[in-house]
């Protein structure tokens, strides 16, 4: 399969006794590996994520992530998605013919209750194409400000976490003398629980 999500791909139940699952966002958008035009396009690669388990307790609520780094390459047969190591160094050519050398500096796996916007998940990541991410949150963070004395009796609260990767590198231009770095974000998911 040559489509694949910038952020997270599955959404799919847990091996877990919780039933989660991932959904995109407004901002998580398709990746194409397609035609050389998507190449260029994925540039700054695309990840995917699969959720491994969930696990929730009174206090806290557990979850393991396998992610995978990947970026759009040609071959022989076609176009196709293959695993590049999230600290991997890269070119972009631009639409002048000037190159500009990217270096990753961090990659971090980041999280937040929609609407609250406080920072729950600030994972660094390993020099790695494939990993899994193990984290907690508290579940009163997650269950946002809706006081639990007004849910009624037997009334399911769904808990849902907001993440997206961010890249933290250096961007080198010298044909336009730039030297700067910067954060790129990728498409956000919400896990929903």
């Amino acid at each position: 399969m040559k489509t694949t999500l910038i952020a997270l791909l599955f959404s799919l139940p847990l091996f877990a006794s919780e039933h989660s699952t991932i959904v995109k966002v407004f901002d998580g958008t398709l990746a194409k590996c397609k035609t050389a035009q998507d190449v260029i396009d994925t540039q700054l690669g695309v990840y995917r994520a699969k959720i491994v388990s969930t696990s929730v307790t009174k206090e806290t609520v557990k979850f393991a992530l396998k992610l995978e780094m990947l970026k759009c390459k040609r071959s022989f047969t076609g176009y196709a998605f293959v695993a590049q190591n999230s600290f991997e160094n890269f070119t972009i050519s631009g639409r002048d013919g000037s190159e500009t050398k990217a270096s990753v500096k961090e990659v971090s796996l980041k999280g937040y209750v929609d609407g609250q916007y406080k920072l729950l998940v600030n994972e660094k990541l390993r020099k790695s194409a494939t990993q899994l991410v193990t984290f907690s949150v508290k579940k009163s963070d997650l269950l946002g400000s809706t006081p639990a004395d007004t849910v009624r009796v037997g009334e399911n609260r769904v808990m849902a976490l907001d993440i997206w990767l961010s890249k933290r590198m250096r961007l080198v231009n010298t044909a336009n003398n730039y030297d700067d770095v910067s954060n790129v974000n990728y498409g956000a998911f919400r896990i929903r629980i």
